[in-house]
């Protein structure tokens, strides 16, 4: 266990390393090549983060399971960005090259009797996060056009804009002279950073509050509170300290049932990042939709007579393709394949479940071979007792585990001491049962 924690540190080391790297390559001029050698860096510890994640988690105990779990999944959380981040300036060189054949193309043609294609423009409705935006997207396709005439990007410049940018737009008239002039009252206006700031916090702070708990609804907090995040960013707004700030204000817009869910998972008392917290979000979002989905096809998918098996569907399941044994990995009965039916399974302590599934390295979560995925990406959803990255049937608070474990537990109380009489034994038995439920080790 000792050599894995210390690969952990190694391999968190690497990818701290490898982020500055990456976020000092939006800030330069890029090449192919260069992006090519990073995405090689990024699939290497890729590989070696997924091999840390199944030594880690097969290996440590249960009681620092849940740790190891969320550590694990802020590592894969960087790495996606990573390969987003690299994705997008591969895009930035692939759009510029475009743009340079299409200009040199049309250079070679009748300037007087040019007839541009049909090309999206940029909108700005005089939103002052969107000035940013706008204005690169703007430059880029028309004002740094040296095939266009000035009277030419006014125009296009007075289709751009709405509400009170036109309004101060409309009496320019469109000349080859007024086109900077025009610009010049654009940027006079909206380039203005504390405007812009403003903007941005006060977007971030009047998300209304979730009435109705949806996917949709989670989904949207974050990424309101991302888009607000990046425009604080671009400006040198010192965001990654705020954390603590911006956690205590979406807490807030969070409907009462995921605020109880992510207060009872703040146990170690430390303070949770903001990436800890998006994580919760989103993840606590697709359990949502999954459970919406499932109850969805529950009373649509028609069933053979007696209810025990789901007729023939074209639906398509992730994994689907995977060859899957006909024998419980458990029992090694033929009649059923899966954990979920195995009666011997089910009946087991919920210690000794946890046993199994590393016995056997089953996914923690969908109780399958993780040979194909690794539990961070598993598409099953979360746990629907507690929202955590575990199947139901291994959550301490499954209605299930708690029977089975209070019987168990009172089957031992009245082995051990059959000597003492059944009235004097409810009370201490009793005791017994919660206690140890308390000290459980899952």
């Amino acid at each position: 266990m000792d050599a894995i924690l210390k690969q952990k540190k190694i391999v968190k080391g690497k990818l701290t390393r490898l982020v500055s790297k990456i976020d000092d390559l939006q800030n330069q001029a890029n090449s192919e090549s260069i992006i090519e050698v990073y995405e090689k860096d990024v699939n290497l510890i890729d590989t070696e983060i997924n091999n840390l994640n199944d030594n880690l988690l097969s290996t440590c105990a249960d009681e620092n399971f849940n740790g190891y779990e969320i550590e694990m999944h802020d590592l894969f959380s960087k790495l996606d960005t990573l390969k987003i981040i690299l994705k997008e300036e591969m895009k930035k060189l692939v759009r510029n090259d475009n743009n340079t054949n299409a200009c040199q193309n049309i250079a070679n043609t009748n300037v007087n009797n040019l007839k541009l294609p049909r090309i999206e423009l940029p909108v700005f409705t005089s939103n002052y996060m969107e000035w940013i935006s706008f204005r690169d997207l703007f430059l880029a396709s028309v004002g740094n056009n040296n095939t266009l005439s000035d009277s030419q990007k006014l125009q296009y410049l007075k289709l751009s804009v709405k509400g009170e940018a036109a309004t101060l737009l409309q009496y320019i008239q469109i000349t080859n002279y007024n086109y900077q002039k025009a610009w010049n009252a654009l940027t006079e206006r909206y380039e203005n950073e504390a405007e812009i700031i403003n903007a941005a916090l006060n977007k971030l702070v009047s998300q209304p509050v979730l009435k109705q708990e949806s996917a949709s609804g989670l989904r949207k907090i974050i990424d309101t509170t991302q888009q607000c995040i990046d425009t604080l960013q671009i400006l040198k707004q010192p965001v990654e300290h705020w954390d603590t700030l911006i956690i205590f204000l979406l807490r807030g817009k969070l409907g009462p049932e995921t605020l109880r869910v992510w207060t009872l998972e703040q146990t170690n008392k430390k303070n949770p990042s903001f990436a800890q917290f998006k994580s919760f979000v989103l993840g606590r979002a697709t359990a949502i939709a999954s459970l919406a989905k499932c109850q969805k096809e529950k009373t649509s998918v028609p069933f053979e007579a007696g209810g025990s098996k789901m007729t023939k569907t074209n639906k398509k399941f992730p994994y689907s393709s995977q060859i899957v044994s006909n024998v419980c990995v458990h029992c090694n009965s033929g009649s059923h394949s899966g954990l979920f039916v195995c009666d011997s399974f089910l009946e087991l302590p919920i210690k000794e479940k946890w046993d199994v599934v590393k016995k056997y390295k089953l996914c923690f979560n969908c109780l399958k071979e993780n040979k194909t995925h690794h539990i961070s990406k598993c598409h099953a959803g979360v746990c629907k007792f507690c929202s955590k990255l575990h199947n139901s049937i291994l959550c301490s608070k499954n209605p299930n585990n708690i029977k089975t474990f209070i019987a168990n537990t009172v089957s031992d109380i009245h082995t051990e001491d059959s000597t003492i009489s059944s009235n004097n034994a409810i009370v201490p038995a009793a005791q017994a049962v919660f206690i140890a439920y308390r000290n459980r080790l899952c």
